[in-house]
């Protein structure tokens, strides 16, 4: 129902408030817990979102199972809370990381254990759904892949949305020292390939910029790939 839409939404968002307030305080078994919720509501939202078929159903049907308002044509969409989700991970976890330098042990393994692989997975979830709607989109446009024309701008409209938060994993990325892209490397480089045909200047821009300032270096100057 749209209640319970709302209420998840408003879960996550007191998650990241909690997280804000109280991150260097909470145990890892804690941290866990709120970013598992929050990890749980954008897989729903991912779900949903790659389901055209039974969303332009709950957009169809009569009365529609999902409707926003002055949006009657737009697919239904789970679009805020899978954004909030990923930007309440890319704001926690980067504390977390800078935490475990600063030379608690504590903190450390916290951040070893828990931040990093966390941090990865969602650099890896944002990449590959960002091309994956920007694919879905694409496919609309031209009515192939059993999508419709009439489900382009609403698919584009959420790859649009999409886009501050791709923006920011690349920046992230840009800015991670070499050891964590070697250690890495083996899904960061083809993640950022299949970036190449996305349809937004933007997105090339930061994409071309990662490659020439980042990845290029260490490509040439370490064997990251193996031989």
């Amino acid at each position: 129902t749209m209640t319970q839409l709302v209420v998840t939404l408003k879960v996550v968002e007191l998650i990241a408030d909690t997280l804000q307030k109280f991150l260097p305080d909470l145990t890892m078994s804690q941290l866990r817990l709120l970013m598992d919720a929050a990890d749980t509501a954008s897989a729903h939202a991912r779900a949903l979102h790659s389901d055209v078929a039974f969303r332009r159903v709950l957009r169809d049907r009569n009365p529609p199972l999902m409707t926003f308002k002055g949006q009657i044509s737009r697919l239904p969409h789970l679009i805020e809370q899978e954004l909030a989700a990923y930007n309440l991970m890319l704001s926690a976890l980067p504390r977390l990381l800078q935490l475990g330098a600063q030379g608690d042990p504590a903190r450390k393994e916290v951040a070893d254990e828990f931040a990093e692989p966390r941090f990865t997975l969602t650099l890896q979830l944002v990449l590959s759904e960002y091309a994956q709607k920007e694919r879905r989109a694409e496919l609309a446009v031209s009515g192939s892949g059993g999508y419709q024309g009439g489900d382009a701008s609403s698919l584009e409209v959420e790859s649009d949305a999409m886009m501050p938060v791709l923006i920011n994993v690349l920046t992230a990325l840009e800015s991670a020292n070499d050891g964590y892209l070697r250690r890495n490397m083996a899904w960061i480089l083809p993640s950022l390939c299949d970036l190449i045909r996305c349809r937004r200047p933007e997105v090339r821009a930061g994409l071309h910029r990662i490659m020439m300032t980042k990845m290029s270096p260490v490509l040439v100057h370490g064997d990251v790939l193996g031989s």
